[in-house]
């Protein structure tokens, strides 16, 4: 099974390049729909808006199955760039489902 994960104009200049949280989670999560993945939340982060339009769907899924969280305060930071961390856990979850995070915005 092949997976095209990067869009077709994405170059070697832009993978030497820093990358937006919103950009990245979209690359992960636009093969995933609801079927695939189990609901663990129902919220969407505080700054929701500020996700580009293309990408709120796929933001809004991977949040809701717990493979990303914000930052703090509910806030997800959707331009700030991504961390090699932040990567690595989102790999993580989506290898391994115990490791998804169930969270209640109060």
């Amino acid at each position: 099974m092949a997976y095209n994960i990067l869009p077709s104009d994405y170059n070697e200049k832009n993978l030497n390049s820093f990358s937006s949280r919103e950009f990245v989670i979209y690359m992960f999560g636009k093969e995933f729909s609801l079927e695939d993945l189990e609901i663990l939340n129902d919220t969407n982060p505080s700054d929701y808006n500020l996700i580009l339009d293309e990408y709120k769907e796929t933001v809004k899924l991977l949040c809701s199955a717990g493979i990303i969280t914000g930052r703090g305060n509910n806030k997800f930071e959707p331009k700030s760039n991504i961390t090699r961390a932040e990567v690595a856990t989102i790999i993580t979850r989506l290898l391994d489902k115990t490791k998804r995070v169930g969270f209640d915005i109060k």
